[in-house]
């Protein structure tokens, strides 16, 4: 490679994090040095714990330039409508601050992977010549990404039936990155003392309430029939790790030894826990599915309902229609016992060694491998350098 384009800046806005962090770290071992993160500190509107995000990329030895930027919030609640409407204010600020660290930081090129924060800056960067690329993780087009790629010179995206959505002579068909770590291993690590299945309990980077507080409902009468690692999130707005450690303490030991509870596991840790999990229970973001098709897990799903044009149910139905995915469609009045049958369902599957259709579970493993492009970080890498 020519060293005049390893030498070039590159700004990555992660917008969703997985995947940018496999091009980040595959961008390094291709030589180019000269990169920095432009990101949100803290993941939610008055949060007062550090975003996921910057802790990650702090570990890289990445440069993160923190930007604040508003975004449209699709429900609104008595407990929502201040950071909603705070929000609204820091839209147009979004757009000026996007304008003063392009000027400052002079990117070659930006490299978009979507979220609220990507809009502003791959506007600015149009308006004042620099180039970008922007990636598609969902199997529908949301109305960020719809907007941004109209200013980017390149659109990746996950899924080939995306590629209706994006003009043709831009568009090219990439697939979704997942990080190095997270592929299958042989070898699982043993995190109870028991032989009763693995349950792993996670809701996106931030966690999710929805998940979180129905689960601990749920807790005693689970811990019966499975192991559980949840990861709750560390939001100080709900407070959902505090409650369930203090659930924890009011189980019996042999109960809450079979319950790990944490708020966040990076790299390895969640890459282990994800390969020596037998069932999950999730969200159903485009990051999360693509690594349970990976790894052939049996998972119950339960999509956040206001994402973009329901992007999430989208999402798991294609997990489903392997017969490895349960979907469960949220509503505000959904019972905790609603979760615990779908997870009593999907063990019985497990234990019979069965999808969720009744066949065999290897088939339908085999299956779900076929919808992951496994070069997709070096595919957006090789269009990055396109435009350099």
């Amino acid at each position: 490679m020519r060293k005049e384009i390893q030498n070039k800046k590159i700004a990555i806005i992660g917008g969703h994090l997985t995947p940018a962090l496999a091009v980040l770290n595959e961008l390094k071992a291709q030589g180019f040095d000269d990169i920095i993160w432009i990101g949100t500190k803290y993941a939610q509107t008055r949060n007062k714990n550090v975003s996921l995000e910057y802790q990650i990329v702090q570990k890289t030895n990445t440069p993160f330039i923190t930007l604040k930027a508003g975004k449209l919030w699709r429900k609104y609640t008595l407990r929502t409508i201040i950071p909603a409407l705070q929000n609204l204010i820091l839209i147009p600020y979004g757009f000026i601050k996007s304008l003063q660290v392009l000027t400052k930081h002079k990117p070659a090129i930006v490299v978009s992977f979507g979220g609220h924060l990507a809009l502003p800056v791959v506007f600015i960067a149009k308006m004042i010549g620099i180039k970008s690329i922007t990636h598609e993780q969902t199997v529908v087009l949301g109305l960020t990404n719809k907007l941004i790629s109209k200013f980017a010179n390149t659109v990746c995206v996950s899924w080939e039936n995306s590629l209706k959505f994006f003009p043709k002579e831009k568009s090219v068909y990439t697939g979704l990155p997942i990080r190095e770590e997270l592929f299958p291993k042989t070898h699982k690590t043993k995190y109870f003392q028991n032989d009763l299945p693995f349950l792993l309990v996670v809701g996106g980077n931030q966690g999710s309430n929805t998940i979180n507080w129905r689960l601990l409902k749920i807790l005693p009468d689970l811990l019966k029939i499975t192991n559980v690692v949840h990861l709750t999130g560390n939001s100080t707005l709900t407070h959902d790790y505090r409650k369930a450690i203090e659930t924890k303490s009011k189980l019996g030991n042999e109960l809450a030894n079979r319950y790990v509870v944490k708020e966040n596991a990076y790299f390895e840790e969640y890459a282990n826990y994800l390969n020596s999990a037998d069932i999950v229970l999730s969200r159903a973001g485009a990051n999360a599915v693509s690594e349970l098709l990976l790894h052939g897990k049996l998972s119950v799903l339960i999509p956040i309902p206001w994402a973009s044009n329901n992007e999430q149910l989208k999402n798991a139905k294609m997990l489903e229609e392997t017969g490895l995915g349960l979907v469960i469609e949220q509503y505000d009045e959904m019972p905790p016992i609603e979760i615990f049958n779908a997870l009593n369902k999907v063990l019985n599957a497990y234990n019979k060694n069965e999808d969720l259709l009744g066949n065999s579970l290897s088939s339908a493993r085999e299956k779900s491998k076929s919808y992951i492009k496994l070069d997709a970080t070096k595919n957006i890498v090789e269009e990055i350098k396109k435009l350099l």
